[in-house]
């Protein structure tokens, strides 16, 4: 997974290899963290036979890992094309140097889980590196079932089930290196992914000695165990393995070994001991032994011949000694040989029977069969066990029964692989739906119509992010209280994503919040408008447009409050124009009334209250002094009808609207809006005080 370029690390003055993810893959999260999971399983590891990781780093955007420059080719352009010239024993080499690296990373936790010849690379001088650590996987972590991530010329029987998978399926995957060293081929050869996979769970690889009579019986045994279906029945480790390539056959596994082989082991450990001149003692001694064999076995042969050649000059100087003339067989011996030749007949009519027998069922068998093919193909999956069961149930034993249930379990994997990525488009989970189209991908690398869901799902992923950095600018937007802009951003992204449920919700936060800013601007303007008319005493007109404007926000305390200065001011220009001065102090009496109850000043109320009355003081006092406390705000405007006024008392008749809003209550609530009549005294000083109240119906 990634480009190689040849780079220079100026600091040490030394060539180096530049692994870089392709920008394509950069952007998707699982492609980031695979690679970056490469670099750090390769830095755990210190091995000759691996190559080494000097640094990993990102700039803008880009990843790359820096790794040493290895002058060479990969062992799998030395099988196919001979780019460089070694002898089998050399490739056995190579695998044994793979072994050692193997052994290095199962011990360090390690699962390759892509070993393949194209992954071993060969340098100049013959020293073999493992590579491309790029779908590896540590133990400790759960692999899940299901995915059958690796090349599929290599996967190993279980690698192919998407079952869980250990180090014996790297042995297994080795294996197939070996068999391909050994013979220039691969176990396995189909038209596609999928019938390769399917060879690997089914079918018994050919023993590489039945390819080419001239590899070593060694060298074939240790492929065939490698390769074996069953993992426990495989070597136990890459170390048992590479001790068995060298002739040192574990204990655990039987082997037939024949003379020469165990000659040839013996030697090779004569020689790694340096016991060379008690070597040479004992060798001398074996081949002294194996010459006798060969002559004592060809006694019994030169004796036969001898034999032969006196009986030949007998028959030519005595025929009548060899041939003896033999008598006249009786006719009674005729019925006898007319028996063997019925029994012959019925024999051979027996076998024709046996033979078309065989035949009607073979046709049954490939009827039966094209039926199940056709249920697999089209995803019948329940009529094609349905045919599997009736076949099993009939006792017939055949191995294409048995490929085929291989194959139904792998097509119903792919089904419901494919039924996950659905959901997870349909979900929004475009990660998980890459992770399994992926693994489907791995095994049907030529599959058109998985590669382009995939290249679709890589679009949706990258619109995805799209969506989620734009969602992450709208909520900061909504944070700042920039609503303006939010407004702006998201009526664009409803237009990008009509079905986002957060999209929605912010933008319908932000048409509500766009839509109270152009309510408080049209506000803002009236006011200043308002304000103009009454500064220039043209009050008529400011209250007419105030009526206008609370009516588009009729709790707005701003207003209110204007609205009841408009209307005492109106009043008191009444009163001054159309009262004599004795009503002038009544109505600036009953001002200030309305002016303590807005400015909630309770020692202004008392002090227009006649005191003389002290039980009406003192209730309306307290009275008073509680509406104050209960209350944030009070609304007070008065509009006078008329008054009587005789000698020292008065009347004044009036409209009376009060409203106010109470501590914890949002709602601004009118507690009375009537005629009230206002009994007034003048007092000693001469100054009018209220008395009484008396309220209309």
């Amino acid at each position: 997974m990634g480009i190689v370029y040849l780079g220079l690390q100026k600091s040490l003055d030394r060539e180096v290899a530049i692994k870089v993810l392709p920008p394509q893959l950069a952007c998707n999260k699982d492609s980031v963290d695979r690679f970056i999971q490469e670099a750090n399983l390769i830095a755990k590891l210190n091995h000759e036979n691996i190559v080494r990781i000097y640094d990993i780093e990102e700039k803008d955007g880009a990843y790359y890992i820096i790794m040493e420059y290895l002058k060479g080719v990969s062992l799998d352009k030395i099988i196919r094309n001979n780019v460089m010239d070694v002898t089998r024993e050399e490739l056995v080499d190579f695998v044994i140097q793979a072994c050692s690296a193997l052994e290095s990373t199962h011990k360090n936790g390690i699962i390759h889980r892509d070993v393949k010849a194209a992954n071993i690379f060969i340098t100049q001088d013959k020293k073999a590196k493992l590579m491309d650590f790029g779908i590896s996987k540590m133990t400790n972590t759960t692999m899940t079932t299901g995915m059958a991530l690796g090349t599929p010329s290599y996967m190993s029987p279980e690698q192919a089930k998407g079952e869980t998978m250990d180090y014996l399926s790297d042995i297994y995957s080795l294996g197939v290196v070996l068999y391909e060293c050994i013979t220039g081929r691969l176990p396995f050869i189909g038209g596609d992914a999928f019938s390769v996979a399917l060879k690997h769970i089914s079918e018994k690889p050919l023993p590489p000695s039945m390819l080419d009579s001239t590899i070593p019986s060694l060298y074939n045994d240790c492929a065939m165990i490698a390769l074996r279906k069953h993992k426990t029945e495989r070597f136990k480790s890459c170390q048992d393995m590479l001790s068995a390539l060298k002739g040192n056959w574990p204990s655990y596994l039987s082997r037939n070994i024949s003379f020469s082989d165990k000659l040839k082991a013996f030697i090779s450990e004569i020689f790694e001991d340096r016991m060379f001149l008690p070597g040479l003692t004992i060798i001398s001694f074996l081949l002294s032994v194996m010459i006798m064999q060969q002559i004592y076995f060809k006694k019994p042969a030169t004796q036969t011949t001898l034999n032969n050649q006196l009986q030949s000059e007998i028959s030519k100087n005595n025929p009548e000694i060899m041939n003896p003339i033999t008598p006249n067989i009786p006719d009674t011996d005729v019925p006898a040989a007319q028996t063997e030749t019925e029994s012959d007949i019925s024999l051979n009519n027996k076998e024709q029977m046996e033979r078309e027998e065989k035949a009607k069922n073979e046709e049954f068998l490939k009827l039966e069969l094209d039926k199940l093919d056709v249920a697999i193909d089209s995803n019948q999956f329940q009529k094609a066990e349905e045919l599997i069961n009736t076949l099993k149930s009939k006792e017939i034993t055949d191995d294409r029964i048995q490929i085929r249930e291989e194959q139904l379990k792998l097509r119903q994997k792919r089904s419901e692989l494919l039924s996950r990525v659905n959901e997870a488009i349909n979900n929004q989970k475009f990660q998980e739906a890459l992770q399994s189209i992926n693994t489907l991908c791995s095994i049907y690398p030529n599959d058109e119509i998985l590669l382009q869901q995939q290249k679709i799902i890589l679009k949706d992923i990258e619109k995805d992010e799209a969506r989620k950095k734009q969602l992450a600018l709208m909520y900061k937007l909504k944070q700042e209280n920039n609503i303006t802009s939010l407004f702006s951003e998201a009526g664009q992204f409803s237009k990008n994503y009509p079905e986002d449920a957060q999209g929605a919700e912010l933008f319908e936060f932000a048409k509500e919040q766009q839509k109270e800013i152009e309510k408080q601007d049209a506000i803002k303007k009236a006011l200043e408008k308002i304000n103009v008319l009454i500064n220039s005493n043209q009050l008529g007109e400011a209250k007419k447009l105030l009526e206008e404007t609370l009516k588009t926000d009729k709790n707005n305390i701003e207003l209110m409050k204007l609205q009841s200065s408009i209307d005492n001011s109106i009043n008191q220009l009444k009163v001054t124009e159309n009262l004599k001065e004795e009503e002038k102090q009544i109505n600036d009496v009953i001002t200030n009334i309305s002016g303590a109850f807005t400015n909630k000043d309770l020692a202004k109320y008392t002090k227009v209250l006649d005191d003389r009355d002290k039980e009406f003081y003192s209730k309306e006092k307290d009275s008073v002094s509680n509406l104050f406390v209960l209350t944030e705000e009070i609304f007070s405007s008065v509009s006078i009808l008329k008054f009587s006024v005789e000698n020292n008392s008065a009347t004044v008749s009036l409209f009376w609207k009060l409203s106010a809003k109470f501590t914890g209550n949002r709602e601004i609530l009118n507690l009375y809006d009537k005629q009230v009549n206002i009994t007034l005294k003048k007092v000693n000083d001469g100054i009018w005080k209220v008395s009484d109240y008396s309220w209309i119906n």
